[in-house]
């Protein structure tokens, strides 16, 4: 139907009163818009899919439609549609004679009325209305969706959907098929696609109804982290099913139970400390530290240490005299010298008056002259140092050596093999409540000093520790001492007053520096955060501030966690150089600042990263808060390329700027990382390592940028996938190949920091893998091996 004849039909059912005059308006104007789209589409299909009026209604107003255009067309058409019919009158039939014209001749006998055949005449009719009307009831118990008349014939449209239907993933595939049926239910497809919603409901289902299944013995067993994990994975997978929606309504109530467990717990070590079974409360509270919720377990973390103490200490009191005098803290203070730490670390009383200093201990040597026969499968701290730089170690043999190093009293080595494991498995529970266990001991010698140091009235030496301290592990017993010290948090740092003034003025100079050099008005107001600074022309009201509060946390999470990742390769300058981000109030002034600015590369999106300009730039749409995806990704640019003044080619750069997208904020304000790219990791595991789709190393990590004419020909979304599943791939493949891209990244700082370019920055990098005996052909087949072996979780299969 052409619109001139969709308006007649809307005209024709507004006539009968089969829909309102509102309703028709907004379907004609649906079907212009669906039209940009699918030219096919008509308001007969359109009112028949949206049930607004039922198909009988509309096949007898399109017929009366098509009739009246095609009588205007032709009156010829009207006069066979309606041919005169012979006029009846008494039951008889006037009609000229067969002889008329001819000779007259002798009247024939009267012909009595023929009042039988209109009797016929009736009843046939009769029957005929009757037929017609068992044929409408028929017809009204069929479904609302009308096939048609060939069924095999199909719009461009719908076979492109349909397509983007059987390939997407369960989430993706629920909503297009959801949408094919809103736009399609005419569709001789539609059976299909009603299937696999089905499909994707019972899978669902399945998974929810397994999951419940198992609640009570996960409640049980003190499993409520790996319960909330699944129930977070059916409403994240499967969303938009009804089982997702319950999985998310069910999530307050198992975060509550799980909080409860806790809080019960807790209760329980409360009443056995206070009983003085403090062995017991210590050893509940070691069992509880597995299970407890994040961002409780400094509480318990304290707890234990306090328990832990209080055990040594009776445990000493109740021993025989002893012969040997009780060790010393760790470490002594000598003006502001630090001395290194015995081998065995013991607790002291501080409140006990300082003993003379012993004499110079002699070199450290193994505590027996005779050494014992070692156990096998034990090593001595010694012996797990010298091996430190071995070519590669497991995740699980790293964090033996971390444990026996602590054990030993070798802290700042047992720390740095269980950061090693971090790196590898983020999520590793064990090996995060190592860290914190052997970090608060680490803090707790440096604390320790401090105190000397402040009684010696070295306030910098104090200070320095007390920094040290808060930043491995940030505790109010730090902040307080450093509170006392006259030393308060500023930017990121800790600051006297009068130090803080002269930051402050500093950093409005450069402010204005910067406001010149990025063009920006005095209507741009600056909000100052600990690492960025922030531009916005958004007014200082409240209720604009709510909204760009939570953006500002989330970029400072970034960088607290990326300073984790890249530990040591931070320019230091970072800390007292803000990074420069830019917030618009809404997109038509954020598009003009991309115009005037030059800035039309060829991806829009709601932000971007302009390395001539040092600074990101990003807009507010409406009340709704920002993508964190796209706010991680274009500041993980930034930090690239101002914090880490490196990664420098394209696939680095792009797969780093993806793994930090795929980061979560958590509840207490941290970024988790070494979460699979869930759309990333789709295009992978379908088709990114198939022929004709999958993009070689020596191709893709000398591409200048994802549009790069050495791609040509490569689907973008695929480009993007492959250089995110490389970074993936190094990162957590195993601790050699995470070695061998830090080393590259290393060399790529040391030419960006020494202005020493190279002019083929893609070179350096294959040679510095090469020089660690990774070609790229051996390192091509351990990605294929690497990425088929792991799940959507990250973890091996």
């Amino acid at each position: 139907m052409s619109p001139e004849q969709d308006v007649a039909l809307a005209r024709a059912i507004l006539t009968r009163g089969w829909a309102s005059k509102e309703t028709l308006e907004e379907a004609l104007g649906a079907v212009r818009r669906l039209r940009c789209e699918d030219p096919a589409i008509t308001l007969y299909q359109y009112l028949g899919v949206r049930e607004i009026v039922c198909w009988e209604r509309l096949d007898m107003t399109r017929e009366t439609v098509e009739l009246q255009a095609s009588c205007r067309a032709d009156p010829s058409v009207r006069a066979r549609a309606h041919p005169s019919r012979p006029h009846l009158a008494r039951g008889n039939v006037r009609r000229a004679p067969p002889h008329a014209g001819a000779a007259r001749s002798p009247a024939p006998a009267a012909v009595p009325a023929a009042r039988t055949r209109q009797w016929c005449m009736i009843i046939g009719g009769a029957v005929a209305a009757a037929l017609a009307v068992g044929i409408f009831l028929a017809s009204a118990n069929r479904t609302g969706s009308r096939p048609r008349a060939a069924g095999t014939l199909r719009l461009p449209a719908e076979t492109k959907l349909l397509d983007a239907v059987r390939a997407a993933s369960h989430g993706r595939q629920l909503a297009l098929a959801r949408d094919f049926l809103s736009r399609h239910g005419a569709s001789p497809d539609r059976a299909e696609v009603e299937r696999i919603i089905a499909g994707i409901e019972d899978g669902a289902r399945a998974e929810w109804i397994a999951l419940a299944r198992r609640a009570d013995a996960d409640f049980a067993q003190k499993r409520f982290r790996d319960h909330l994990a699944a129930c977070r994975a059916i409403a994240d997978l499967w969303g938009g099913t009804a089982a997702a929606r319950e999985a998310e309504k069910a999530l307050p109530g198992i975060e509550a139970r799980w909080r409860g467990a806790a809080g019960g717990s807790w209760g329980a070590m409360m009443a056995l400390t206070s009983a003085g079974k403090e062995d017991e409360a210590l050893a509940a509270a070691r069992e509880a530290l597995a299970w407890w919720p994040d961002d409780e377990r400094p509480r318990l973390a304290d707890e234990i240490v306090v328990l832990s103490s209080r055990v040594r200490a009776r445990d000493l009191a109740m021993a025989a005299p002893a012969e040997e005098p009780l060790a010393a803290l760790p470490g002594t203070y000598d003006g502001g010298n630090r001395a290194e730490r015995a081998g065995k670390p013991a607790a002291a009383d501080p409140a006990e008056p300082e003993a003379p200093e012993p004499e110079a201990p002699e070199p450290e040597t193994p505590e027996p002259e005779t050494p014992e026969p070692e156990t096998p499968g034990e090593s001595t701290a010694g012996e797990i140092v010298k091996e430190i730089e071995q070519p590669d170690l497991t995740g699980a043999e790293l964090f033996r050596r971390g444990r026996e190093l602590a054990k030993n009293g070798d802290y700042a080595q047992a720390l740095d093999y269980l950061q090693r494991v971090l790196n590898l498995y983020p999520d590793n529970v064990q090996a995060q409540q190592e860290w914190v266990r052997v970090a608060k001991k680490i803090a707790d010698d440096k604390v320790a000093l401090a105190r000397q140091a402040m009684k010696a009235d070295d306030t910098r030496g104090a200070h320095t520790l007390l920094v040290e301290a808060h930043e491995l592990l940030p505790r109010s017993e730090t902040a307080a001492l450093l509170n006392k010290l006259g030393y308060l948090p500023h930017c990121a740092q800790w600051l006297t007053k009068k130090e803080a003034e002269i930051f402050d003025k500093e950093d409005a100079a450069a402010a204005e520096r910067s406001r010149g050099s990025l063009k920006l008005g005095k209507e741009f107001r600056i909000v100052r955060g600990d690492h960025f600074r922030v531009y916005t022309d958004l007014p200082a009201e409240t209720q604009w501030d709510k909204w760009l509060d939570p953006h500002i946390q989330c970029m400072e999470a970034l960088f607290r966690r990326y300073a984790r990742v890249f530990v040591g390769l931070l320019d230091e300058r970072i800390g007292r150089q803000a990074l420069d981000v830019v917030f618009f109030k809404d997109e038509p002034a954020y598009q003009m600042y991309r115009r005037v600015n030059g800035a039309n590369n060829a991806f829009i999106t709601a932000g971007y990263y302009d390395g001539g300009l040092r600074a990101s730039f990003f807009y507010r749409d409406g009340d709704r808060p920002m993508d964190k995806r796209v706010l991680l990704h274009e500041v993980t640019h930034h930090l690239n390329h101002l914090a880490l003044n490196s990664a420098s080619i394209s696939w680095v750069n792009e797969g780093l700027a993806q793994y930090f997208e795929a980061g979560r904020i958590e509840k207490n304000g941290t970024l988790t990382v070494g979460f699979i790219l869930a759309d990333a990791f789709g295009e992978i595991r379908t088709r990114g390592l198939k022929k004709g789709y999958y993009i070689p190393p020596q191709t893709l990590f000398y591409a200048a940028a994802p549009d790069d004419r050495l791609l040509a020909g490569c689907d973008v979304n695929l480009v993007y996938a492959q250089m995110w599943a490389w970074t993936y791939f190094f990162l957590h493949c195993s601790e050699r190949h995470r070695r061998a891209l830090f080393e590259c990244l290393r060399q790529d700082q040391r030419q960006h920091r020494t202005g020493t370019w190279s002019s083929d920055p893609a070179s350096l990098y294959v040679k510095t893998l090469e020089a660690r005996g990774m070609p790229l052909d051996v390192l091509e087949k351990d990605y294929r091996k690497f990425i088929t072996a792991i799940d959507w979780s990250g973890k091996k299969r």
